[in-house]
């Protein structure tokens, strides 16, 4: 069909049937919205004078968020259980790394020796898939707004210092470039986040955690800054967020509990 064929009914036609198969709500929304992303752009280019996908209402979610789920935050006392079980694993500084920094297993595995400097990680660049399904360490982060600097603290340096130390182990005494990975596959070659969240899933197992993947580690250190005062402004800059809306879209209820737990401690004496 040419675009300007196209009409709401036909939206709604592709959204029941998308709906009809194995696809979670949130998942058939967000098929539309790139749709959607496709008419707007017609639309701006004068080649439509309208969007039909505008007309065409979301499907309402019914299944659990991925943020309460796979992709959430865990408590502190899972943390602590988890990190104990992890010790042994070949991914144990890749996890506190992730903890510490709240950098995704992208930016960790594109992460050089040249890219710790003036005392901040400078994440200048993620792994990426190619069109033809290869898999590189791009020229940019996820966004524009992925690059960005975290200091330094002495956790994370504790980490790097350590992780430098395994690759010596593996890697022997070889003079390394300052364009040398830090973190690496067991294999020495890309990190990547299948089977870092493969090696999750075994210590979950082992240790009776609810199942969660390595984006889980960037929500528990957005809820252990927020938790212990972080301003949500400084957390979107750390995070790499394009706007203030998306931390708090993502993080909005655990500002909600600690402002909670703030005032139930309050004590004002008259």
């Amino acid at each position: 069909m040419k675009l300007k064929e196209i009409t709401p009914d036909d939206i709604r036609e592709v959204q029941r049937t998308l709906a009809g198969g194995s696809n979670k709500a949130q998942t058939v929304n967000d098929k539309i919205a790139v749709l959607s992303h496709i008419f707007n752009t017609a639309v701006k280019e004068r080649r439509l004078e309208y969007n039909p996908c505008i007309a065409v209402r979301s499907l309402k979610r019914t299944e659990r968020a991925a943020r309460d789920t796979i992709h959430r935050a865990l408590t502190q006392e899972e943390q602590e259980t988890f990190f104990k079980a992890a010790e042994s694993s070949f991914y144990y500084d890749v996890f506190r790394m992730a903890v510490y920094t709240g950098m995704r297993c992208g930016e960790i595995g594109a992460l050089y020796m040249s890219d710790i400097s003036g005392g901040m990680i400078n994440i200048e660049r993620t792994i990426t898939k190619t069109e033809n399904g290869a898999y590189i360490i791009g020229d940019d982060p996820k966004t524009w707004h992925g690059r960005r600097k975290i200091p330094l603290n002495d956790d994370i340096k504790e980490v790097l210092e350590h992780q430098k130390e395994i690759n010596r182990i593996l890697d022997g005494d070889k003079v390394l470039s300052i364009t040398e990975r830090i973190f690496k596959a067991p294999e020495r070659g890309l990190l990547m986040a299948t089977p870092t969240d493969r090696e999750i899933a075994r210590i979950c197992k082992r240790t009776g955690i609810e199942k969660f993947t390595s984006h889980g580690f960037r929500a528990t250190f957005a809820t252990r800054c927020i938790e212990q005062g972080m301003d949500v402004k400084t957390l979107q800059e750390i995070l790499g967020h394009s706007d203030y809306g998306l931390t708090m879209n993502l993080y909005g209820h655990v500002v909600d509990n600690t402002k909670r737990k703030a005032m139930e401690r309050l004590k004002i004496v008259l």
